[in-house]
């Protein structure tokens, strides 16, 4: 034990003295080469506060935090400030880490199809909704300058469901899931529009668009048609449906806003 504690000692500190020989930790540097160790850290991990650009840099974009936007049904409801939009970031990764599978007995870790005396029932637990990372939902839109513009740009994004539990779920157990949850249950989902964004002289921009989804918690159960006996299957199952409040995908739109190559 203390020859492999002495053996990783040695590696990190390897790979520090590498690191600063060569510039620094790749980490410490964005796609477009800003210098993320020289910003302020947030309550968002990825996300760093820069004094220079007076802004938020988001370090999986590569790129700055411009325009946030609440959009339901296609229509733009509400703006963001950037401290509102990194507390809800910070709420979006306290959930991410509550979704993650519970260790609870696995009864069935391959659901699958039932003979014809059986059927599937989903029990519902609890069900909430929560808005997750996106993805760029429009074009990418430069502006040499020399000026601040405003460019109308175009987005859409569409958001499929997703079921998980202990094991592999079966159409006929997808069913149910589907038939049991608390909410309206949406398979598919789309947003499409059009929204004007300011982008600096030197620099390009895009939208990115983070999807609202529907979540359910609860447990799957085997009935048998004949005695009504019940025979739990998977207590961790987790039914993520797109969120919608009329015919398309709510959710938040948000600009990002890079540094235009040399």
């Amino acid at each position: 034990m203390l020859v492999k504690k002495i053996f990783t000692s040695f590696f990190v500190f390897a790979l520090l003295v590498s690191c600063f020989a060569f510039g620094g930790s790749n980490q410490a540097f964005a796609k477009n080469g800003e210098d993320t160790s020289q910003m302020k850290a947030t309550k968002v991990k990825h996300i760093f506060y820069d004094d220079k650009e007076k802004a938020y840099f988001d370090e999986k974009e590569g790129g700055y935090i411009g325009e946030v936007y609440t959009v339901e049904n296609g229509e733009i409801v509400d703006e963001l400030t950037p401290d509102e939009y990194i507390d809800l970031l910070a709420k979006q990764e306290e959930n991410e880490k509550n979704l993650k599978k519970d260790q609870s007995p696995k009864v069935n870790t391959d659901i699958q199809a039932l003979a014809g005396s059986s059927y599937w029932v989903y029990k519902e637990d609890s069900n909430s909704d929560a808005i997750f990372y996106g993805g760029r939902a429009s074009i990418i839109q430069q502006n040499p300058g020399p000026e601040s513009d405003e460019f109308q740009i175009s987005y859409s994004w569409t958001e499929g469901y997703e079921i998980t539990g202990s094991g592999s779920i079966g159409t006929e157990a997808k069913y149910a899931i589907q038939a049991g949850v608390g909410f309206t249950w949406v398979s598919s989902a789309t947003v499409a529009s059009t929204h004007t964004m300011t982008i600096p002289a030197g620099y390009e921009g895009y939208w990115r668009f983070d999807p609202r989804n529907n979540i359910s918690y609860g447990s799957l159960y085997v009935v048998d048609s004949n005695s009504g006996y019940m025979t739990l299957m998977d207590d961790n199952i987790r039914a993520f449906s797109p969120a919608k409040m009329g015919s398309q995908l709510d959710g938040n739109l948000v600009s990002i806003k890079q540094r235009m190559s040399q």
